[in-house]
């Protein structure tokens, strides 16, 4: 008995012990080993890059969407070479179809061998999931002191520190839309804008303004196609576009909450009683819906508009020149594409022959959720060894400070830009050209370790200053002519409920709509049709969030 009670005695001391080391392992974990010798932590701000020399080698893998066949990210050119000797690494890159990303992220995390860096589109039920069983890693509680330029930009998500209060650290790195140069604030909208052809309109006698109603775009497409202004004949398409282009500019320019197409879940969203409701069975919905019909039935449509995959209908507005309208990106990168598009294939100065309009609904104003500021997040392997990590971190962080954003966005220094006399940066490029195009390993590493290009893309030297300005007038525009009924603030306690109803809820927006577009018989009817059959997903849902409001 007393031997009994001595081994049992033992084994409980052994198990605490164990228990011990591992709780002082975990806690490890929480703290960087990003120390100098006098036990300071490091900073990596824009000095230490300078000053430091990586000696030991390290391999990273990072699973990112499709890399372009034949380059190598490692030794391509000058470029590519000046990144992986200045940091000693070498990238083993995965490449995935972006249509398939998510899907291959869930089989590698849950078999816990996921890449050293994975890019995934944040879905928070896999979030917590991921975070509950410890199958991605968690950055040390000081990280942002030592990488204080990558912690900048992860604040301007918003979304990070959401995540840190539910998950009570740091597990996934949002990658920010924005970071320093964000056009408006506290939320941004969509930047979509319509494209129409300033010279078929004006001949037609229109007047060219900076917004128009979705009426008054198919007045305008409606003369088009009766009086063919630029001479196509057949070929003419008085409003080009794929399934989802026209969801935007009819059904999402009549109602915040129409569809997911922007920002997940915005279709759910508070009446004016405080209630969840479904944004779809709205009458704003139904207004869309009745303009996108009406252009389908006028055969103002592509015929085959059902069929258009990646950049068909958009080609078919710059480079064939038989479309009078189309929804483009409305930033200054898109805009410099159309002109050079235009010059190119058709001949013609695109600031004379196109002209850019955000779309009001039919009741004068601006529609968009809220976006949340991030496109694609970052998550780690909880198995990667700390060197690994913070030779990673190292990358991230340098990505986004001052200099390491002009080496990501245009090149080298001294050969692709330099800094003028005031110490701004400018092009040594003599004609416009896109960075990937020029060093074929900017993309997609460089270009999407963090900061997404869309925040580059408001201040880019390499871009005509006017299509600059054009952009970021767009975002104020929309901004001004809003409510905060038809642009409302993002609603964090839907995005990120853990209902698991909410997380089933899944419908192909674009072509459900375009399908009512198309269908015979009453529209009104099948819209109704329509929200009945999806209903019994739908209100379980609505019940959570109505009860978690409650």
């Amino acid at each position: 008995m007393k031997r009994t009670k001595r081994w049992m005695s033992a084994c409980l001391c052994l198990l605490l012990a164990v228990s011990m080391a591992s709780c002082s392992s975990q806690e490890a974990q929480t703290e960087s080993g990003a120390e100098n010798q006098g036990g300071q932590k490091t900073v990596r701000d824009e000095a230490y890059y300078e000053t430091v020399e990586y000696s030991d080698p390290i391999t990273i893998s990072y699973c990112t969407v499709p890399v372009t066949d034949g380059v190598d990210y490692n030794n391509d050119d000058e470029y590519a070479k000046w990144w992986t000797e200045k940091f000693n690494i070498q990238w083993d890159i995965i490449s995935v179809e972006s249509t398939r990303l998510d899907e291959m992220a869930r089989v590698w995390i849950n078999s816990g061998d996921m890449p050293d860096l994975l890019s995934l589109n944040y879905n928070h039920s896999d979030a917590i999931n991921y975070v509950d069983q410890g199958l991605i890693r968690r950055l040390p509680d000081d990280w942002k002191e030592i990488w204080p330029a990558l912690a900048g930009a992860y604040e301007g998500t918003q979304l990070g520190e959401q995540l840190e209060e539910i998950f009570g650290g740091t597990y996934v790195l949002p990658r920010p839309l924005f970071a320093e140069n964000k056009p408006i604030e506290p939320d941004v909208c969509y930047h979509q804008v319509a494209a129409l052809r300033k010279d078929w309109i004006t001949a037609l006698g229109f007047e060219v303004k900076d917004s128009y109603k979705t009426s008054e775009l198919l007045a305008m497409a409606q003369a088009i196609k009766e009086n063919d202004p630029g001479n196509v004949g057949d070929a003419l398409i008085p409003i080009g576009g794929n399934i989802t282009d026209l969801e935007r500019m009819f059904v999402d320019s009549n109602s915040a909450h129409a569809s997911e197409t922007h920002t997940k879940r915005a279709t759910f969203y508070q009446d004016e009683n405080g209630q969840y409701v479904w944004g779809p069975a709205n009458e704003e919905t139904l207004t869309g819906l009745t303009l996108y019909h009406q252009a389908y039935t006028d055969g103002l449509l592509y015929p085959e508009f059902f069929n258009l995959k990646g950049t068909e209908a958009r080609d078919a507005f710059e480079k064939s020149g038989y479309v009078g309208m189309i929804f483009v990106d409305g930033m200054a990168k898109g805009f410099q594409q159309t002109s050079e598009y235009f010059r190119e294939y058709l001949g013609l100065d695109a600031d004379e022959a196109v002209h850019y309009a955000y779309v009001q609904g039919e009741d004068g104003y601006f529609h968009s959720p809220a976006l949340v500021n991030m496109y694609i997040a970052q998550v780690m392997s909880p198995t990667m060894d700390d060197a690994t990590f913070e030779r990673l971190m190292d990358i991230m962080n340098y990505t986004c400070t001052e200099e390491g954003i002009l080496y990501c966005r245009m090149g080298l220094k001294d050969v692709d830009w330099e800094y003028d006399e005031n110490g701004d940066p400018q092009t040594l490029w003599t004609e416009t050209a896109a960075i990937k195009d020029v060093h074929k390993a900017q993309y997609p590493l460089y270009n999407a370790l963090y900061i997404n290009s869309d925040d580059f893309n408001m201040v880019d030297p390499n871009l005509p200053q006017s299509y600059k300005d054009l952009g970021r007038s767009f975002y104020e525009m929309k901004k001004e002519n809003s409510t905060l009924d038809t642009f409302p603030t993002l609603d964090w306690d839907v995005f990120l409920s853990d209902s698991i109803n909410l997380s089933k809820v899944s419908i192909d927006y674009a072509t459900d709509y375009a399908e009512l577009a198309v269908m015979d018989g009453d529209l009104e009817k099948n819209w109704k049709d329509w929200i009945d059959s999806q209903m019994p997903m739908i209100q379980p849902a609505l019940d959570d969030l109505n009860s978690m409001n409650s």
